[in-house]
């Protein structure tokens, strides 16, 4: 009888290791590309109204800063929840709010030193379409910086060429 339930566990064992060995973690392009693309798009959304923030901030002071850092927090969290296995961040809530948390402010600082880039070349526009498209880079940039692997690595180059780009 001994015998036999060793035998019987370490059966048990090997293919829980086998199991776990084998098992895919989940993330495959199509939620890596989904996490991306709703982060521009929520980015495409909150472009516009970081401009109105801006404004509102010299008139009400820095309270509308904190509704507005939430609010963007929100639906940025809810587009982790929705491509959870976009990233190994988003597997879990508090990695879904850390995740969040890093989007939003590379979203904003690139969003910010977009803005600013387009100024100095005279670039600037007033049509809401381009101006949502280019809000949607520097957010689609931080969530593609957050996804890991080699796009990560791809984002960091792009990155760094629009950045170079702008200060020439």
């Amino acid at each position: 009888m001994f015998l036999r339930e060793r035998y019987d566990l370490a059966m048990r064992s090997s293919a829980l290791v086998a199991r776990w060995r084998a098992a895919p973690s989940g993330r495959s392009w199509p939620w890596v590309v989904g996490q991306i693309a709703g982060a521009g798009l929520a980015g495409s959304l909150l472009g516009p109204c970081l401009f109105v923030v801006a404004v509102f901030v010299f008139g009400l002071g820095p309270i509308v800063l904190v509704f507005a850092a939430l609010f963007a927090m929100v639906v940025l969290y809810v587009v982790a929840l929705m491509t959870r296995k976009g990233s190994s961040m988003t597997a879990t809530p508090g990695g879904r709010t850390i995740w969040a948390g890093v989007v939003l402010i590379l979203g904003v600082i690139g969003w910010v030193a977009g803005a600013s880039a387009l100024g100095k070349l005279g670039l600037s526009t007033t049509d809401p379409l381009w101006w949502s498209l280019l809000s949607a880079i520097p957010f689609a940039l931080a969530a593609a910086l957050c996804a890991g692997g080699w796009i990560s690595l791809v984002s960091l180059t792009l990155t760094t060429a629009l950045i170079l780009t702008g200060c020439s």
